[in-house]
């Protein structure tokens, strides 16, 4: 059971960043291996939404609590389809699962507002050997408020991936998950900035839970060292995605420089070397960099490396059933 905090919308305030800190960053991609990896045999899927009513008792109760709350009687269900979008474009980003599609009825997957389990039946006769898991988004529920010129969304949200060969329940997890907006004070436009405020939540249990069960690509910042002419515009190559240019400029520097310059040529030189997936070089430059700067950068990313490299270990044990 985990507890997420999402933020759909952000009043804006001014940054102290300066713009030359800005510069100085990075993207780099990186491939993280599965939290709780599902079975090695497991490796095409099918993602649904079993989520809100299947008949119309289940319906109506729907449609009185969105009355009470104050909730969009459709935003749950907007938000659900949300997470099982989001969900599909996760693990078909990743190099570990191929997704399919399955013929999706809410009597078929057994719907339920309840959170209850699919049957070993529904879960094999949805699947009919196209697919040997099926990954269902159980539950989306969420419970919003104002206060003044803030508006809170908490939502509860249940993830599961059933065998579907037998039924069984490989994977579960419920998840509770919530978000500040603005409050403008406007019935009509609260209720659509709550039902963004509720995908947005959604969306964010979604890429938790892909990322416990698959290896997922996520972007991360990288800082870059510049404070000669040849390091900066080693820089403003790499920022442009010129990674070759980038490491010529900073292999000058780390030939010619002073030896802080050349430190901070090996730092930038070990970062572009992790975003060739050479991590071994990376590790080897980040120690060499770490020798000759005393500052705290060369040894947070030694560290970060390093568990990168031990990471990369569990990603290809991972990987090793495609």
């Amino acid at each position: 059971m985990r507890t997420l905090t999402a933020l759909a919308l952000i009043v804006p305030v001014a940054m102290a960043t300066s713009t030359a800190a800005q510069a100085a960053r990075v993207t780099v991609d990186v491939l993280h291996p599965a939290e709780a990896p599902l079975p090695g045999d497991i490796v095409r899927v099918a993602v649904i939404d079993r989520s809100g009513s299947a008949n119309a008792g289940q319906a109506l109760l729907g449609t009185l609590e969105a009355a009470v709350t104050g909730e969009g009687i459709r935003a749950d269900r907007d938000a659900a389809r949300q997470a099982v979008q989001t969900m599909v474009d996760q693990l078909r980003a990743s190099p570990r699962f191929e997704v399919v599609s399955v013929p999706v009825g809410r009597k078929a997957v057994e719907a339920s507002l309840w959170d209850k389990a699919m049957s070993a039946r529904a879960a094999r006769q949805l699947c009919l050997n196209v697919c040997d898991a099926i990954i269902a988004l159980e539950s989306f529920d969420t419970d919003g408020g104002a206060n003044g010129a803030v508006r809170s969304t908490g939502a509860v949200a249940t993830w599961r991936v059933y065998d579907a060969e037998n039924g069984a329940i490989l994977d579960s997890e419920r998840m509770y998950a919530g978000g500040n907006g603005v409050n403008v004070g406007s019935t009509a436009l609260d209720m659509v900035l709550n039902n963004e405020l509720a995908s947005d939540i959604a969306d964010g249990t979604a890429l938790a839970y892909a990322a416990r069960i698959s290896p997922t690509w996520r972007a991360e910042s990288r800082r870059l060292l510049g404070t000669n002419r040849g390091l900066r515009a080693g820089i403003r190559a790499a920022k442009a995605g010129d990674w070759s240019g980038a490491t010529a400029h900073w292999e000058h520097v780390a030939s010619t420089g002073n030896p802080r310059q050349r430190g901070k040529a090996l730092f930038n030189l070990a970062v572009a070397a992790e975003s060739q997936g050479d991590l071994d070089t990376a590790i080897a430059l980040a120690a060499d960099a770490n020798g000759m700067l005393s500052r705290p950068a060369p040894r947070t990313l030694s560290v970060r490396l390093r568990t990168r490299a031990a990471d990369e270990v569990r990603l290809q044990d991972q990987l090793a059933s495609r």
